[in-house]
């Protein structure tokens, strides 16, 4: 408010309306301004969460290998503990999981060096 008295040239009252009027506006669009951040949000935590049982949760990973990947099953007394499950998951997961941990490392390197140099991101 005493940025816009400041402004404006406005009374306290009057500068007050103006910035109810301003929030009104910024309420109206924060969703659609938000909206990209929120999908990044959802597909880090969804992405996230699975990656755990498609590698280490056997039902999962069988069914994600039937309909996505038909690799060659392994024999089932090599599938009997969570860590045989995953060392098989691992074939299919680790190409994705890979590029995707250097694609984040990448830009975070990329956006640290842009705010070395006072650019912005």
């Amino acid at each position: 408010t005493r940025h816009v008295m400041a402004v404006d040239g406005l009374d306290w009252l009057a500068a007050k309306e103006k910035v109810r009027d301003i929030s009104a506006v910024d309420a109206q669009v924060i969703r659609l301004a938000t909206f990209p951040y929120k999908v990044g949000i959802g597909i880090g935590v969804t992405s996230g969460i699975s990656c755990v049982p498609l590698c280490f949760h056997l039902p999962t990973v069988e069914y994600f290998n039937e309909r996505f990947v038909t690799a060659d099953v392994p024999k089932p007394d090599d599938l009997e503990t969570w860590l045989e499950v995953g060392s098989w998951a691992w074939n299919w997961m680790e190409p994705p999981l890979g590029v995707a941990s250097f694609v984040l490392l990448a830009m975070q390197l990329t956006r640290a060096q842009m705010q070395n140099m006072d650019m912005k991101p």
